[in-house]
């Protein structure tokens, strides 16, 4: 009876090390001898678990060769200030302008109480044609390859100024844009007119390169050449009993070497900040 209950604990003792894995069956194998085991008594190889996975992240077997892409470039994630180079690209854009020239008042009368006597003083205010704000635009296109680009830009703006000054009673209106030889109390007026006009059309044509750029800001410098026309028109009616018209017409064509630093700093939201500055010498 005694052998029996040593065999069932023997028995007992080979299934429990059976089950209890490599790490139970490596302890027991230290301290009991080699025994050659049965085909049908040989242990599967344990499984190596799968690695730890975050909260919230998808595990997917890694193949041999995986192609994602272009990256997202989010800017709160680039931090380096290292210079990177850009993929080639090509584009349009457009900008509304609102502009005024200034500095370019045109004074052309003014009403005094008499004709050309030194005592004659003045009554009223001066004619003066001001340019107002217009409306223009600025369209272009670029192509870029890897850290240069090619841009080309056309600008367009036109402005008209009209002003209106009749004399009041016992006044006339003295013309200051006549000859002054030819002034004399004919030349008075009882009312004129003006028209003013500057207009101005910019073709530039301009090489970029990069000096730093990251992943949300750049830094280039532009080198290219400007053509330049410009046209400033003025015209003055004088009334009396018939009219006088004095007209200057200006026009300027011009080309010449264009340099300047374009820099822009991307932000949240798809928000872009840029600043231009150049200098054309025509």
């Amino acid at each position: 009876m005694y052998s029996r209950f040593l065999r069932s604990l023997a028995a007992l003792t080979i299934s429990g090390a059976a089950l209890a894995g490599p790490a139970f069956a490596e302890d027991d194998a230290k301290d009991a001898p080699a025994k050659k085991m049965a085909p049908a008594e040989k242990m599967a190889p344990a499984e190596t678990p799968p690695p730890a996975v975050a909260p919230g992240v998808l595990a997917m077997p890694a193949p041999h060769h995986v192609n994602v892409g272009p990256p997202v470039i989010d800017g709160a994630a680039c931090a380096d200030d290292k210079c990177q180079e850009k993929d080639g690209s090509f584009g349009g854009f457009a900008d509304f302008l609102y502009l005024k020239a200034r500095g370019v008042d045109q004074i052309f009368g003014r009403t005094i109480d008499g004709c050309l006597d030194i005592n004659a003083a003045p009554r009223g205010p001066m004619a003066t044609a001001q340019p107002t704000y217009s409306p223009g635009f600025r369209i272009g296109g670029f192509y870029g390859w890897d850290d240069s680009s090619i841009v080309a830009t056309y600008t367009w703006f036109d402005s008209q100024a009209h002003e209106n000054l009749a004399a009041g009673p016992n006044a006339v209106i003295q013309s200051l844009v006549n000859l002054p030889g030819s002034a004399n109390c004919g030349g008075n007026s009882s009312a004129v007119r003006s028209q003013y006009d500057i207009d101005f059309r910019l073709a530039d044509l301009d090489f970029r390169h990069s000096i730093c750029n990251g992943c949300n800001y750049s830094l280039d410098y532009t080198i290219g050449v400007r053509y330049a026309h410009l046209d400033e028109d003025f015209r003055a009616n004088f009334n009396v009993l018939g009219t006088t018209t004095v007209q200057s017409n200006i026009r300027f064509d011009g080309a010449g070497p264009r340099v300047g630093l374009a820099g822009e700093r991307g932000g949240p939201g798809g928000l872009l900040v840029y600043g231009r500055s150049s200098a054309a010498f025509l």
